[in-house]
């Protein structure tokens, strides 16, 4: 044996030594004949929408903390020690459940470019859609099952998977992808059913799992997780069961509270007129509160066509009746009970309808704008079964009830849905969270900065356009407009995320950055920062009239220092203009003669400019030279500037029109003849062009 092998033999044989001192601890890279294996992570962060939210108690939202604490924790980790790569789910696209994408492959890198091609996309990262947390266990799977060193993932999310997966159905086909991996999981703000649902991936690899119900506890999860992933380690409090074995068992979730509203027992009045005394229970034993209960009572049992006897209303109450065979109903909510009963010629006869439902209460009261819709699952064990519509919850109440079952509650907002399967047994009371689908974006203006009082003849203002874009790539400037609206103060119910939202009032347009977090309202007061300009134009004296018809001038103001700025066309005698601060070319052209002017003016922050621009005009009169009696019809006059281009047209046979200062040629043509000479016009000068035969 050279020396080469028996140093070999001597790194595995201190490795395995080491590995059974520290039993499954973690370690930052296993030996395997003499080479270190690095381990391999892959990180899993929850896009959908709801990471919009926040845990209790918490002003940043979920999708912020997560991010923040994975920043600090990989500060923490030295480079080139580990490969950690990055996927997301959710975050491209709404009601998508194939939105699954690998951001960063698992990888190593020197220096702070080790946190930055985690950290960075992550600044940019939009939750917005469904969660397809199952897809992205299996795809995660596949990247790290291609390293030799240790593998984990770690999930970091906020609700279950929404896309009918089931992530534990799958694990035998995640660890066939990656041979020992070790899944951790950190769930963010869920509620008690869900809390331990994703234990049986944790359980059966040796992760570790974390319920955040705070920040503290999100923020110290995440680290100490990513911590012993990094390091290629496992929960040192979990023991893997062996292949063979059957997993642990999950923590089953928190059972919903069961009602305790025992009822009183009934005294009876067993003398007397006969009556009916009648009470509603929730289930066998379990009493009712605070629900309005009808009662129907036929005098037929065999059917419910025959005319009421009598109603009465209330959770107990007492009828008159004679005796005789009846039929009674109590209803309440979305539930009923039917009693067949005999009733006594004497005293009262005891009737209790139960409901055999659960109650559920809300714990936030519906939006004025929100349809909460309750179904119920046909066949409760499958998934894909069709449901039929209970009802819908009515606003203004906090507490129905409803019927056993597997239940589909359906939060609809807008064009927005959130959807929650509800398991509901008799006697129950559930308090129910729903997850609001949106939030809203409320928007109003604030005066433009340094406004004056309208002058001039043109001084009505345009109307304010508000509208909420989200990020598009594929769309113009990387925005795509979801909404507009012209109201005094607009109102918008968008998915959970970040959207831009602007004010435009002709020239004017501010924009601003909104994070939109579900159930709760974004307020934004808009500022339009303006400066005034008041334009006119005039022409300079002419030393004689000259007819050029109504004098109607257009205006057209364009931005100098800005890309892409659209211009501002008004038109005059005089026309006011709000405008952002800066630079601009102002023209003016009289539309019934070919005359123009131009200024460059500069305006600032609540400045009002009075810009009045003088036409360098002159004026010219046109007479054609005919022989005696003949005709002028079929005159054409026609005035070219020096580059050719055509200013003016006539067909009169002496016309007369203005021009700005400058050379021109001025040509007519009538049956085929034709005639032309150059001229050149001053300011303030009229000129007399004779053309045709002397």
């Amino acid at each position: 044996m050279d020396l080469r092998h028996r140093t070999s033999v001597g790194l595995a044989l201190l490795s395995s030594v080491l590995m059974s001192l520290l039993g499954t601890g973690p370690l930052r890279a296993q030996i395997v004949d003499g080479a270190a294996l690095v381990p391999s992570t892959m990180l899993i962060f929850d896009g959908s929408g709801s990471m919009w939210g926040k845990l209790e108690g918490e002003k940043p939202t979920k999708f912020v903390q997560a991010r923040d604490a994975i920043r600090t924790a990989l500060g923490k980790v030295a480079p080139q020690s580990t490969n950690v790569g990055l996927m997301s789910y959710g975050h491209r696209r709404p009601a998508d459940c194939s939105d699954v994408q690998v951001i960063a492959q698992p990888d190593a890198a020197a220096g702070p470019a080790f946190i930055d091609r985690i950290a960075a996309p992550l600044e940019k990262l939009n939750p917005k859609g469904k969660g397809p947390l199952t897809a992205a266990l299996r795809e995660a799977a596949k990247l790290v099952g291609k390293s030799t060193g240790p593998r984990s993932i770690v999930l970091i999310h906020d609700d279950p998977d929404n896309c009918q997966q089931d992530a534990c159905a799958t694990l035998a086909e995640i660890q066939q992808s990656a041979p020992g991996v070790v899944i951790h999981v950190v769930g963010l703000g869920l509620k008690p059913e869900d809390a331990t649902r994703y234990q049986c991936l944790t359980t059966a690899t040796g992760g570790r799992h974390i319920d955040a119900q705070d920040g503290p506890k999100a923020t110290d999860g995440i680290g100490d997780v990513l911590a012993l992933a990094l390091q290629g380690g496992r929960d040192a409090d979990r023991v893997q069961a062996p292949a063979s074995a059957t997993p642990t068992a999950a923590e089953p979730p928190k059972a919903p509270e069961i009602a305790t509203r025992e009822p009183k027992p009934i005294i009876r009045v067993t003398n007397g007129a006969p009556a009916l005394r009648l009470r509603a229970l929730l289930a066998k034993d379990v009493g009712l509160a605070e629900h309005r209960v009808r009662w129907s009572i036929w005098p037929d049992p065999s059917a419910d066509s025959v005319k009421v006897t009598a109603t009465a209303e209330g959770i107990e109450a007492t009828v008159p009746i004679a005796a005789g065979a009846y039929r009674v109903r109590a209803e309440t909510g979305f539930v009923s009970a039917d009693r067949l009963v005999s009733v006594a010629s004497e005293g009262e006869t005891v009737v209790e309808a139960v409901f055999d439902a659960a109650e559920m209460r809300l714990k936030t009261p519906l939006a004025a704008d929100a349809t909460l819709l309750i179904n119920q699952r046909t066949t409760p064990a499958d998934a894909k079964a069709p449901v039929r519509r209970i009802g819908i919850w009515p606003h203004g109440q906090t507490a129905v009830l409803v019927p056993g079952g597997t239940l589909v509650l359906q939060l609809e907002q807008a064009e927005l849905r959130s959807e929650r399967l509800l398991e509901t047994k008799a006697g129950q009371t559930l308090n129910i969270e729903m997850a609001q689908p949106g939030g809203r974006v409320m928007l109003d203006l604030l005066p433009p900065v340094g406004s004056v009082p309208p002058v001039g003849t043109n001084s009505a203002q345009p109307i304010t356009i508000f509208t909420i874009s989200e990020d598009d790539p594929d769309a113009p400037r990387g925005r795509r407009e979801l909404a507009r609206s012209a109201a005094r103060s607009a109102e918008f119910v968008v998915a959970p995320g970040s959207y831009t939202v602007a004010a435009t009032r002709g020239a004017l347009e501010t924009r601003e950055r909104v994070t939109v977090v579900a159930g709760e309202a974004v307020r934004r007061s808009l500022p339009l920062v303006a400066a005034r300009l008041a334009i006119s134009a005039r022409l300079g004296q002419i030393s004689e009239p000259v007819s050029t018809g109504v004098a109607a001038d257009s205006f057209r103001i364009m931005r100098l220092d800005a890309v892409d700025a659209p211009a501002v066309l008004l038109s005059g005698p005089a026309a006011i203009a709000d405008l952002p601060p800066g630079r601009y070319r102002v023209e003016a052209r009289r539309n019934a003669a070919a005359i123009s002017a131009h200024q460059d003016v500069e305006i600032k922050v609540g400045e009002y400019r009075v810009v009045t621009l003088d036409y360098q005009a002159g004026g010219v009169r046109l007479e054609a030279l005919l022989k005696a009696g003949a005709s002028q019809q079929g005159i054409a006059w026609m005035i070219m500037d020096d580059a050719g281009r055509l200013v003016w047209s006539s067909t009169e046979p002496a016309p007369s029109t203005l021009l700005s200062v400058g050379r021109y040629v001025v040509r007519m043509t009538i049956r085929g003849a034709r005639y032309e000479v150059a001229v050149d016009i001053q300011n303030g000068d009229i000129t007399t062009v004779r053309l045709g035969q002397p």
